[in-house]
Protein backbone atom coordinates (compact mmCIF):
# COMPACT_ATOMS: atom_id res chain seq x y z
CA UNK A 1 0.00 0.00 0.00
CA UNK A 2 0.97 3.67 -0.55
CA UNK A 3 1.75 5.28 2.67
CA UNK A 4 -0.77 8.22 3.59
CA UNK A 5 1.52 11.17 4.24
CA UNK A 6 2.10 10.77 7.89
CA UNK A 7 0.29 13.33 10.28
CA UNK A 8 -0.06 15.04 7.42
CA UNK A 9 -3.57 17.57 7.61
CA UNK A 10 -4.84 19.42 4.74
CA UNK A 11 -4.90 22.83 5.59
CA UNK A 12 -5.24 25.70 2.58
CA UNK A 13 -2.88 27.55 4.18
CA UNK A 14 0.12 25.28 3.88
CA UNK A 15 1.92 25.65 1.19
CA UNK A 16 3.08 23.21 -1.70
CA UNK A 17 7.02 23.25 -2.80
CA UNK A 18 7.71 22.03 -5.80
CA UNK A 19 11.49 20.59 -6.03
CA UNK A 20 13.91 21.70 -9.29
CA UNK A 21 13.59 18.00 -10.30
CA UNK A 22 10.14 17.78 -10.19
CA UNK A 23 9.40 21.20 -12.11
CA UNK A 24 11.71 20.10 -14.96
CA UNK A 25 9.72 17.33 -15.58
CA UNK A 26 6.02 19.10 -15.65
CA UNK A 27 7.96 21.99 -18.57
CA UNK A 28 9.24 18.45 -20.44
CA UNK A 29 5.97 16.92 -20.24
CA UNK A 30 3.65 20.04 -20.96
CA UNK A 31 6.05 20.81 -24.30
CA UNK A 32 6.38 17.31 -25.56
CA UNK A 33 3.28 17.49 -26.68
CA UNK A 34 2.31 20.91 -26.18
CA UNK A 35 -1.09 21.36 -28.53
CA UNK A 36 -2.47 17.81 -26.77
CA UNK A 37 -3.74 17.92 -22.84
CA UNK A 38 -0.96 15.55 -20.50
CA UNK A 39 -0.69 14.64 -17.12
CA UNK A 40 0.40 12.19 -14.16
CA UNK A 41 1.07 11.52 -10.97
CA UNK A 42 2.63 13.60 -8.04
CA UNK A 43 5.11 12.06 -5.38
CA UNK A 44 6.54 14.00 -2.66
CA UNK A 45 6.13 13.94 1.21
CA UNK A 46 5.17 16.08 4.09
CA UNK A 47 8.11 18.14 5.01
CA UNK A 48 8.24 20.42 8.48
CA UNK A 49 10.10 23.82 9.35
CA UNK A 50 11.64 24.03 5.95
CA UNK A 51 12.77 27.43 5.31
CA UNK A 52 10.64 28.91 2.74
CA UNK A 53 11.57 33.17 1.84
CA UNK A 54 13.28 33.50 5.09
CA UNK A 55 9.96 32.20 7.14
CA UNK A 56 9.89 28.19 8.44
CA UNK A 57 6.64 26.43 7.76
CA UNK A 58 5.20 23.21 7.44
CA UNK A 59 4.81 22.29 3.75
CA UNK A 60 4.18 19.52 1.13
CA UNK A 61 7.33 18.91 -0.79
CA UNK A 62 6.72 17.58 -4.37
CA UNK A 63 10.22 15.86 -5.00
CA UNK A 64 8.98 14.18 -8.67
CA UNK A 65 6.39 13.96 -11.26
CA UNK A 66 5.27 10.66 -13.34
CA UNK A 67 3.86 11.05 -17.01
CA UNK A 68 1.08 8.84 -17.36
CA UNK A 69 1.28 8.49 -21.54
CA UNK A 70 -1.09 6.16 -22.16
CA UNK A 71 -4.10 8.49 -21.42
CA UNK A 72 -6.31 9.37 -24.01
CA UNK A 73 -5.52 13.43 -24.64
CA UNK A 74 -6.54 16.13 -27.32
CA UNK A 75 -6.61 19.53 -26.61
CA UNK A 76 -9.17 20.18 -24.03
CA UNK A 77 -9.62 16.59 -22.58
CA UNK A 78 -6.98 14.01 -20.96
CA UNK A 79 -8.90 10.80 -19.38
CA UNK A 80 -8.03 7.01 -18.79
CA UNK A 81 -6.73 5.32 -22.00
CA UNK A 82 -4.96 2.17 -21.75
CA UNK A 83 -6.41 0.52 -17.96
CA UNK A 84 -3.47 -2.40 -17.95
CA UNK A 85 -0.87 0.45 -18.73
CA UNK A 86 -2.26 2.76 -15.96
CA UNK A 87 -2.15 -0.49 -12.99
CA UNK A 88 1.29 -1.11 -14.13
CA UNK A 89 2.28 2.25 -12.96
CA UNK A 90 -0.01 2.17 -9.71
CA UNK A 91 2.30 -0.99 -9.43
CA UNK A 92 5.71 0.27 -9.83
CA UNK A 93 4.95 3.04 -7.87
CA UNK A 94 3.49 1.00 -4.91
CA UNK A 95 6.45 -1.22 -5.43
CA UNK A 96 9.07 1.27 -5.17
CA UNK A 97 7.33 2.63 -1.76
CA UNK A 98 6.68 6.24 -2.78
CA UNK A 99 4.13 8.48 -1.31
CA UNK A 100 1.48 9.02 -4.07
CA UNK A 101 0.10 12.69 -3.01
CA UNK A 102 -1.76 13.39 -6.27
CA UNK A 103 -1.72 14.26 -9.95
CA UNK A 104 -1.08 17.27 -12.36
CA UNK A 105 -2.43 17.79 -15.95
CA UNK A 106 -2.67 20.63 -18.41
CA UNK A 107 -4.76 22.85 -19.75
CA UNK A 108 -3.77 24.47 -23.56
CA UNK A 109 -4.86 28.33 -23.84
CA UNK A 110 -7.41 28.26 -21.14
CA UNK A 111 -6.73 28.97 -17.61
CA UNK A 112 -5.28 27.18 -14.55
CA UNK A 113 -8.36 27.13 -12.84
CA UNK A 114 -10.15 23.58 -12.04
CA UNK A 115 -13.03 23.00 -14.24
CA UNK A 116 -16.04 20.86 -13.14
CA UNK A 117 -15.24 18.07 -15.22
CA UNK A 118 -11.77 18.21 -13.38
CA UNK A 119 -13.26 18.14 -9.98
CA UNK A 120 -15.73 15.00 -11.28
CA UNK A 121 -12.52 13.35 -12.55
CA UNK A 122 -10.41 14.19 -9.43
CA UNK A 123 -12.99 12.42 -7.22
CA UNK A 124 -13.43 9.45 -9.56
CA UNK A 125 -9.56 8.95 -9.73
CA UNK A 126 -9.58 8.92 -5.94
CA UNK A 127 -12.47 6.30 -5.40
CA UNK A 128 -10.19 4.11 -8.05
CA UNK A 129 -7.02 4.67 -6.39
CA UNK A 130 -8.69 3.76 -2.85
CA UNK A 131 -10.16 0.52 -4.16
CA UNK A 132 -6.51 -0.40 -5.58
CA UNK A 133 -5.84 0.12 -1.45
CA UNK A 134 -4.46 3.22 -2.40
CA UNK A 135 -4.65 5.44 0.68
CA UNK A 136 -3.83 9.38 0.16
CA UNK A 137 -4.58 11.40 3.21
CA UNK A 138 -4.65 14.87 1.21
CA UNK A 139 -4.79 15.12 -2.60
CA UNK A 140 -3.42 18.31 -4.93
CA UNK A 141 -4.12 18.24 -7.98
CA UNK A 142 -2.08 20.69 -9.93
CA UNK A 143 -2.92 22.56 -13.34
CA UNK A 144 -0.32 23.47 -15.75
CA UNK A 145 -2.04 25.89 -18.15
CA UNK A 146 0.28 26.25 -21.59
CA UNK A 147 -0.39 28.79 -23.76
CA UNK A 148 1.63 29.61 -26.87
CA UNK A 149 3.44 32.52 -27.77
CA UNK A 150 4.80 33.91 -30.89
CA UNK A 151 7.57 36.28 -31.90
CA UNK A 152 8.45 38.08 -34.59
CA UNK A 153 12.16 38.39 -34.11
CA UNK A 154 14.71 35.03 -33.23
CA UNK A 155 14.37 34.50 -29.76
CA UNK A 156 17.58 33.01 -28.15
CA UNK A 157 16.94 29.56 -26.01
CA UNK A 158 16.03 30.93 -22.43
CA UNK A 159 13.86 29.90 -19.47
CA UNK A 160 12.34 32.23 -17.08
CA UNK A 161 10.50 31.42 -13.20
CA UNK A 162 8.25 34.51 -11.59
CA UNK A 163 5.82 33.98 -8.76
CA UNK A 164 2.52 35.25 -9.02
CA UNK A 165 0.01 35.36 -6.33
CA UNK A 166 -0.23 31.63 -4.81
CA UNK A 167 1.41 30.96 -8.53
CA UNK A 168 3.90 30.31 -10.27
CA UNK A 169 4.43 31.40 -13.85
CA UNK A 170 7.24 30.08 -16.55
CA UNK A 171 8.28 31.73 -20.11
CA UNK A 172 9.93 29.74 -22.24
CA UNK A 173 11.77 31.06 -25.81
CA UNK A 174 13.21 29.25 -28.41
CA UNK A 175 12.00 25.85 -27.67
CA UNK A 176 10.52 23.97 -30.86
CA UNK A 177 11.32 27.27 -33.04
CA UNK A 178 13.37 30.59 -33.01
CA UNK A 179 10.00 32.25 -33.38
CA UNK A 180 7.95 30.55 -30.67
CA UNK A 181 7.69 30.19 -26.78
CA UNK A 182 5.39 29.03 -24.16
CA UNK A 183 4.18 30.36 -21.09
CA UNK A 184 3.25 28.11 -18.47
CA UNK A 185 1.07 29.02 -15.34
CA UNK A 186 1.12 26.29 -12.30
CA UNK A 187 -1.85 26.12 -10.02
CA UNK A 188 -2.52 23.71 -7.06
CA UNK A 189 -5.37 22.91 -5.41
CA UNK A 190 -6.15 20.65 -2.06
CA UNK A 191 -9.22 17.97 -2.74
CA UNK A 192 -11.39 18.76 0.38
CA UNK A 193 -13.08 15.32 0.05
CA UNK A 194 -14.97 16.07 3.41
CA UNK A 195 -17.00 19.21 1.88
CA UNK A 196 -16.54 18.60 -1.65
CA UNK A 197 -14.47 21.96 -1.91
CA UNK A 198 -10.92 22.27 -3.84
CA UNK A 199 -9.21 25.55 -2.05
CA UNK A 200 -6.30 26.54 -3.53
CA UNK A 201 -2.52 26.18 -2.47
CA UNK A 202 -0.02 28.97 -2.75
CA UNK A 203 2.80 27.35 -4.79
CA UNK A 204 6.86 28.01 -4.12
CA UNK A 205 9.67 26.64 -5.93
CA UNK A 206 12.79 26.13 -3.47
Amino acid sequence: MIRPTVGFTMNEDKPVVITESCLAVLVASCLETPSKETGGFLIGREEENRLIYGQRMDCLRLDTAYPVQTKKSGRGYWKLGNLRAYNRIIDAIKSMGFDLVGEYHSHIDNSAELSDDDKKFIEIEYRRLESKGIEISNWVEMVLNVNEKKYERRQARNYSCSPLKNRIKIITKGVRDLYMGYSITIATYWFDRENHAFPEAKVFLP
